[in-house]
């Protein structure tokens, strides 16, 4: 009798691109005759371009986002409301799931970081995983001392992490000790090809022309005040204000394009920031105290030495200049980045 072909249902948060970002980054690294099944808001024209392979995308929502009126404030009280909508929905839809992985006779499930499919994957009787550098229950935790309902959430998240079969973390990460059974990787991050020449000829400038790099998420990007600074062309995936030159992700890979400009400015998420430290460019890099995770990645960012911190006044005001001009002055080794890889082998190893 023919073998079955393993199936892996693979749920990702979908508030902004870093958690599908690292998740496509592991599915590109599975087999390639393992079926791989997405549920995740994540536009599906992301998750397919990113992965590189054929994976089948079936939209699903099951954790909400740090509620964000710009990329730097946060308001609880929405994000509260948000996640007791969710976690409604979530109780109200477990039975479905539960079939949902049945009928399409999924082996393993995995998530990054949403904790609700887990419990589905308890009743319908497959193993499950977590991949991430923190979880909910840190963010959270973080915030109980001002608000109660904090607390109380971290707790019903942390019995339903504790379903999991395997935690894998992947470096900058919290120790997450909640979890079981915990494997730690190396950080899930991809090296690019140094494109330089290529990107100086697309737009037509000259050889001494330095290139930077700008990411600060979705939010808030028409409260900046980009300079113009001589000598530097900025660059951006998305929409900026100002002299930034718009690159069209069909065409330009993202690693390529960090592994080519002389420095990024960006926010300090893990996404960009592992892709920096991959990739040995230096990183210019404002101060989150509002995010749980902010103090694990400065941390990382600091031991590496290649980034460089900037005010979040200097930022909004445009006074970019000195920092900018000390992180291309940085040389910064690549960091080992065989995270992907690894996370893949260890999800096979246990289906083994």
């Amino acid at each position: 009798m023919p073998q079955k072909k393993i199936t892996i249902c693979y749920y990702i948060s979908g508030h902004g691109y870093g958690h599908a970002a690292r998740a496509c980054q592991v599915i590109a690294a599975l087999p390639g005759d393992v079926k791989v099944i997405v549920r995740t808001s994540v536009d599906s024209s992301f998750i397919i371009r990113e992965s590189g392979r054929k994976v089948q995308v079936v939209p699903g929502q099951f954790d909400t986002g740090v509620a964000q009126s710009d990329n730097l404030t946060l308001d609880w009280k929405k994000t509260f409301k948000q996640v007791e909508e969710i976690n409604r929905k979530n109780s109200a839809g477990l039975l479905d799931e539960t079939d949902f992985l049945r009928r399409h006779r999924v082996d393993l499930v995995v998530c990054d970081v949403p904790p609700a499919p887990l419990e589905a994957a308890r009743m319908a009787g497959v193993p499950s995983v977590v991949i991430g550098n923190f979880t909910w229950v840190e963010i959270f935790e973080r915030e109980a001392k001002s608000y109660p309902e904090a607390g109380r959430l971290a707790d019903i998240w942390r019995e339903e992490y504790n379903m999991a079969t395997l935690a894998i973390r992947t470096p900058p990460a919290f120790p997450m000790a909640y979890f079981h059974h915990v494997q730690t990787v190396q950080p899930v991050a991809r090296r690019g090809k140094n494109i330089k020449t290529a990107l100086r000829k697309h737009l037509g400038l000259p050889a001494q022309q330095r290139l930077v790099l700008l990411y600060f998420g979705t939010f808030g990007d028409d409260q900046l005040k980009v300079p113009s600074l001589p000598g530097i062309t900025f660059l951006s995936f998305l929409e900026m204000p100002g002299e930034v030159v718009m690159l069209e992700p069909d065409h330009w890979h993202f690693p390529d394009v960090v592994a080519s400009v002389d420095c990024v400015m960006a926010k300090p998420g893990y996404g960009t920031i592992g892709e920096c430290m991959a990739n040995g460019t230096p990183v210019v890099y404002h101060p989150r105290n509002d995010f749980a995770e902010y103090p694990v990645l400065r941390k990382a960012l600091t031991e590496w030495g290649g980034g460089v911190q900037l005010s979040q006044q200097n930022l909004l005001n445009g006074k970019w200049a000195a920092a900018v001009a000390k992180a291309i002055a940085l040389k910064p080794s690549r960091v080992p980045s065989k995270g992907a890889s690894q996370a893949a082998k260890l999800l096979m190893d246990l289906l083994d």
